[in-house]
């Protein structure tokens, strides 16, 4: 199923969790490839874009809140964007 059109960059090249795939941040304690604060920004002016656009987004903006929440209260400031696994299985939702 991993190839072609089951393919997932993020599954095969990526893996968000540890042990499962390539070397990735998971498996270096999640440190940065591509930083949790550089996913915020980004979510942020997507918001800002469906805003402008008169668009209901509001998968976009719960992701938004999620990571304000870790990079800005939890742990996620200098770890990799994929750091957010964890903090889900810690509630059970993983």
């Amino acid at each position: 199923v991993s190839t072609s059109s089951g393919y997932s960059w993020t599954m095969n090249a990526y893996c968000p969790a540890p042990g499962i795939g390539p070397k990735s941040p998971a498996d270096n304690d999640y440190q940065p490839g591509f930083a949790a604060e550089l996913m915020l920004k980004d979510l942020r002016l997507s918001q800002q874009a469906a805003e402008a656009a008169n668009a209901d987004t509001p998968m976009g903006r719960m992701a938004r809140d999620q990571y304000a929440q870790f990079v800005e209260a939890e742990d996620g400031r200098g770890r990799d964007f994929s750091a957010m696994l964890p903090r889900f299985e810690k509630r059970g939702r993983s």
